[in-house]
Order: structure tokens, then sequence, then C-alpha cells
């Protein structure tokens, strides 16, 4: 009796630790941590992507710092339900999904992680619900999307160019001349958009030039653990959002500049996703914020900052935190 006493305490201390549940039906979620700490949500990139590299290499080491820590995927993407209706994929639905999450939760005053395109979710989220979020943090978030899309179009060129890869780079040109046609067909502008982030990949505009051997391992682990997602919860979302949203022209440079006291940003020094001169765009834009913390730029990273250099970010997030 003793050791089933034992077993079932351990079972439900792991549970109030951590817990998995589909609070919001159809969302995939997961919680880490104290309750009753400050409450961080993390929203993860895509359109097409899902939390996971954020859950099984940062989550709980972030929860251990002090904070009640959310993740969630998005819905119609990652491990939530599949969802064709493509109404779904605007900045309303998601808003209304995270609110719905948050108040499921019953957590106050949560600090938004918006990583890449999951920093425009967490700005739009700010638009709809003002008030809700204590503070807004930009992580390798694209604030102005062509300006992104253009860094990619820069930086590969240089490295097809050095290599002398010719058709990769007269593809690239192809891809950026379909994209800049005014009367560019729906699909093309999707398949070529896609094209554009491909060869963001192959440019390695993701990664740091020399990974240390702490990102090596946490990447080992992504690897090992990753659950691949239905393919619709992949192709569905980037299609909608630039069908409703205008994905690859947004610019939310002047939101960022009315409610800059409540936004940070960090970036990695060597993300191929923006230039010297967009990265400044979004510094100017935080002006107001008078926080030593408002833009920081963490040197040995690329996109994945939690994971290139996650002792820097989660020491950046607590500091963060900390202000009042």
């Amino acid at each position: 009796m003793g050791y089933i006493f034992k077993l079932i305490v351990t079972v439900l201390f792991f549970i109030t630790k951590t817990a998995i549940a589909q609070t919001v039906p159809g969302i995939f979620s997961k919680t880490y941590g104290d309750k009753t700490n400050q409450a961080v949500v993390y929203i993860h990139g895509g359109p097409g992507f899902d939390s996971q590299n954020f859950e099984y290499t940062t989550a709980q080491k972030l929860a251990d710092s002090g904070f009640f820590v959310v993740v969630y995927d998005q819905r119609g993407q990652g491990r939530s339900t599949v969802v064709t209706n493509p109404e779904v994929y605007k900045y309303k639905s998601y808003a209304d999904d995270l609110k719905s999450l948050i108040d499921a939760l019953g957590i106050s005053k949560p600090i938004l992680i918006g990583h890449s395109h999951g920093g425009p979710i967490a700005l739009k989220f700010e638009e709809y619900y003002p008030d809700v979020a204590k503070k807004i943090i930009l992580a390798a978030a694209p604030v102005n999307f062509w300006n992104s899309m253009l860094s990619i179009l820069e930086n590969c060129s240089k490295k097809y160019a050095n290599e002398k890869n010719t058709i990769a780079l007269a593809d690239l040109e192809h891809t950026f001349q379909k994209l800049n046609e005014n009367n560019i067909l729906f699909m093309d502008e999707v398949n070529e958009t896609n094209n554009a982030f491909q060869h963001a990949l192959k440019c390695g505009l993701y990664n740091p030039k020399s990974p240390n051997q702490e990102s090596y391992e946490l990447n080992k682990i992504v690897a090992e653990k990753y659950i691949k997602p239905a393919p619709e919860n992949v192709y569905y979302p980037m299609g909608n959002f630039i069908f409703y949203e205008k994905y690859t022209r947004a610019d939310y440079s002047d939101f960022i500049l009315k409610n800059s006291s409540k936004i940070f940003a960090v970036y990695g020094e060597e993300d191929g996703l923006f230039s010297d001169k967009t990265l400044e765009g979004i510094r100017l834009a935080l002006f107001a914020n008078k926080s030593a913390w408002a833009f920081t730029i963490l040197k040995g990273s690329s996109h994945s900052l939690f994971i290139d250099q996650q002792t820097l970010f989660i020491n950046t997030v607590s500091s963060i935190a900390a202000e009042q």
C-alpha cells in the first residue's frame, strides 16, 4: 500500500507540474511550472509550423527560471485538429483562440513570446484584446514582411553567386520576379512564397555560422522527439494567410510605434531574414520604450534564438519580465 500511495502522489505531482490537454477544443496545449508564477505564453512561427522545438528544448528550463509556461499549436497547425475551413486562418480567429486559452487556464497578464510569425499574431492579439497581455516579446519576428523577403533575396543571391550556382540563382530571381507582379495569381503567390522560404533554408539563413555544443545537443533532441504533423496542418495555413491577411506585404511598424511601451524585441545577430536596415527600423519603432532591454541582439544566434543561444535567451526574457 505504501508503494502504491507514493506512486499516486508522484503521478499527481507530475501532472500538476506538466499538464497536457486540449484546454481549448481542437487546440493542443501544454503547461510547465507553478501556476502562481508569472505566466509566459509561447506563440510559435509559421504559418504551418508548431511549438515542438520550443517545447522539447526550452519550456521546462524557462519554467525552472520562475515562470508558468504555456505552449500551444495554433488552430489547424502542428498537433492541433486539422481544419480545412479557410475562414479559420485569420488573425482575429487566432487572437480569439489565444484569448480562450488564457481564460481557460485562468492566467492574468501573461507575457507573450511571439517567435517568427508568432510575433505578428501577438501584435494582432494586442490590437483585438488590448490590456490582456502584460508584455509582448518579439523573438525573430518579421515586422515588415516584405523587407524580410528581400533579405532572403539579397543573402541567398550572394551565396549562390559565390558558389557559382547559376541554376539556384535563376530560380530565386524568377521567384521574386513573380512575387513582384501586380496581378500575380493567388496560387502562384502561394507557391513562390513557399519557394522563397525553401531558398532561405537551403542558404542556411536560419542557422548560425558556428553553432555551439549546447545548440547542437538541443537540435538533436528536437530531431529525436519531433512528431510529424498532419499534411493539411502544414499546407493549408500559408495559403490562407496569404489570401486573407496579405501575409507577404504586412507591415506592423506603425502599430509597434504606437504601443512600444509594452513591446520588446530580441533578434539573432546572424539571422538571415533580417538585414541591418530592417533591424534598425524595428529598433527605431521601439524608441518610446526606454527599457535597456527594449531591443536586444543575441550574438552567435540566428532564427531559433532559444536553441542557438538558450542561456542568453532565457536571461533576456527574465530581465524583460523583471522590469516594472
